[in-house]
């Protein structure tokens, strides 16, 4: 069985979750014999991308200036072009888009497709996204004629049900994993300082990044050698900025690009992580900091609690007092905070991307079978 992996997350993102999750499924399911995959030669500054170099065959530029902004869409053009052709040739069993562009339904024919949807973001939200009539458009026009969908876990099945119109048979729940090890790094990074609370990713909207600065903002003040860590997500906005300022905390908030063993380093010295956010699909950081043995405070919304079970500390994502209570009980609870490492080690073992590329496979032959 040969399975064809499209250009598009990685056109388009240079680090997040939905490429680290397509970069470990197709490493996973390569070693499985009876499989081969095609991944077309594209342009991209994926930083997960870059690790694949088995079976598939890809052009790689890392090159900042070339990813502009404004040469994104050239970009993604020629990425296109370049994934036509080789559709065209039909030299595959199995389609599997890696996001929601519909380009590729011209050119299918009679190969079915599986559709992996890693939330509902933009059915939940679509007044923070520009493009939101445009992604829920196609999204729930792949979602009607994929042969199998993908949900990233219960939760996000459970909204699929409520805004796609699929049958429910349709849809297969599984997890997304995380490597279960530990890289070979030193613990200690001469870019963190010694005592501070962890948050990783996108600070925008959903996310309540700023609903959560300000409710530890005393926290801040108060303890003088703590600080807040932010990896990735962009530098920070001029409007970020002022609110720190405000808040009298900007030399307690420190940023970083994403850098994978940065980021290990954080999640290993990090006091504890944070997951503030009103929403998400899945929650690949949550994974991360179980088996970095970071203790992790998280919103008590959509797919947390299933994912990290009775192996975080939860609190209400708006309110501040529940946010700051939260901080402060694992900043000095060493019991609690000794007892969520040791629950997050056991609960992560669950999670491992060979069994989600386990699963995915079932998915494709099953989708192959019913053709």
């Amino acid at each position: 069985m040969r399975i064809f992996y499209d250009y598009q997350i990685f056109t388009y993102q240079k680090v997040g979750g939905i490429s680290r999750y397509f970069c470990e499924l197709i490493r996973n399911v390569n070693c499985n014999k009876a499989i081969d995959t095609v991944v077309p030669p594209i342009f991209s500054n994926n930083i997960f991308f870059n690790g694949l170099n088995n079976k598939n065959c890809y052009v790689k530029i890392i090159n900042n200036f070339f990813y502009s902004k404004n040469m994104v869409e050239l970009t993604c053009s020629i990425n296109r072009l370049i994934n036509i052709f080789f559709l065209k040739k039909k030299n595959f069993d199995i389609f599997h888009p890696t996001y929601y562009d519909d380009y590729f339904l011209d050119y299918l024919e009679d190969k079915p497709f599986v559709f992996t949807i890693h939330d509902m973001i933009y059915e939940l939200f679509p007044q923070y996204f520009r493009d939101a009539g445009k992604v829920i458009k196609y999204k729930k026009k792949l979602a009607q004629k994929a042969n199998k969908i993908i949900a990233v876990s219960n939760n996000t099945k459970k909204d699929i049900l409520r805004f796609l119109n699929v049958p429910e048979d349709k849809i297969k729940v599984i997890h997304l994993g995380t490597r279960q090890h530990i890289n070979n790094i030193h613990r200690n990074s001469a870019f963190l300082p010694s005592s501070f609370i962890l948050f990783v990713g996108q600070r925008e909207f959903y996310k309540n990044f700023i609903f959560f600065v300000e409710s530890i903002a005393n926290i801040l003040l108060k303890e003088k050698d703590l600080f807040l860590v932010c990896i990735g997500g962009g530098r920070f906005k001029v409007e970020e900025k002022k609110i720190f300022k405000n808040l009298g905390i900007s030399h307690k908030i420190i940023q970083f690009d994403a850098d994978e063993n940065l980021l290990t380093s954080a999640y290993i010295n990090a006091q504890l992580f944070v997951f503030p956010s009103l929403y998400e699909g899945f929650g690949l950081p949550i994974l991360e900091a179980f088996i970095h043995k970071c203790p992790v405070a998280l919103s008590n919304n959509s797919s947390l609690i299933e994912i990290a079970a009775d192996a975080a500390f939860y609190f209400d994502p708006l309110n501040r007092d529940s946010i700051n209570d939260a901080v402060l009980e694992l900043l000095y609870n060493r019991n609690l905070r000794n007892s969520l490492i040791k629950k997050g080690l056991e609960r992560v073992r669950l999670f491992t991307w060979e069994r989600t590329a386990k699963l995915t496979v079932q998915v494709y032959e099953e989708a192959l079978n019913n053709v």
